[in-house]
C-alpha cells in the first residue's frame, strides 16, 4: 500500500502526469520526531539542488505546510552572504515567485549529517540528493545521505542525482 509520504509528487504545471525525479523512501529511524510541520530541502551548490528543491516543494504544497530550504555549510572560504545568495537564487528559479518568497531560508555552520538530523525533528518530510559527486553501484549514496539513512525523526526522500549527458 503507498501512504502519503511514498507516493510520487503530482504535477504542478497542469501539463498533465510526467515522471518524477528517481527517489528512496527512508522511514524515520531516530526517536524524537514532532510529528513536524515543514516540509525541509536540504539543498548544496551542484547540479542535484533544483530537483531537490522541485520536489519538497511539491511535496509540502501536498501537505498544506511550509517549505524550508536549508543549507548546512562547513567549508573553509564559503560565508553566509554566499550561501543567503544560493537559497535565493535557487527558490526563484526553481518555484513561482509566490512560493518562493514564502518558503522559509535557513543557513547551518555545521557538518552536515548531526546538523540535518537535528533538524529533522522539526520536519513532517526531509529531502536530500543522493550525492553532489557521481554515484557508482558501489557507491549508491553519498555522505550526508548514508550518514542520514535511518538515523532521521522523520522520513527522509533521497532524490538520485540527475543522470549527466555525455
Amino acid at each position: 500500500m503507498t501512504s502519503a509520504l511514498t507516493a510520487p509528487p503530482a504535477p504542478s504545471d497542469g501539463r498533465g502526469p510526467r515522471p518524477g525525479p528517481r527517489t528512496v523512501h527512508f522511514p524515520a529511524g531516530a526517536p524524537g520526531g514532532t510529528g513536524g510541520s515543514i516540509v525541509v530541502a536540504a539543498v548544496d551548490d551542484d547540479d542535484n539542488a533544483a530537483v531537490v528543491l522541485s520536489y519538497a516543494a511539491t511535496r509540502a504544497r501536498e501537505f498544506g505546510v511550509p517549505l524550508r530550504a536549508v543549507h548546512v555549510w562547513g567549508r573553509a572560504g564559503e560565508r553566509i552572504p554566499d550561501a543567503d545568495l544560493l537559497l535565493t537564487c535557487l527558490l526563484y528559479d526553481c518555484l513561482p515567485e509566490a512560493e518562493a518568497s514564502a518558503a522559509e531560508r535557513e543557513i547551518l555552520h555545521d557538518d552536515p549529517v548531526p546538523a540535518l538530523a537535528a533538524l529533522s525533528r522539526e520536519a513532517l518530510l526531509l529531502v536530500v540528493s543522493a550525492s553532489s559527486a557521481a554515484v557508482t553501484a558501489d557507491r549508491p549514496l553519498g555522505d550526508t545521505a548514508h550518514g542520514l539513512a535511518g538515523r532521521t525523526a522523520c522520513p527522509l526522500v533521497v532524490v538520485a542525482p540527475r543522470q549527466r549527458r555525455r
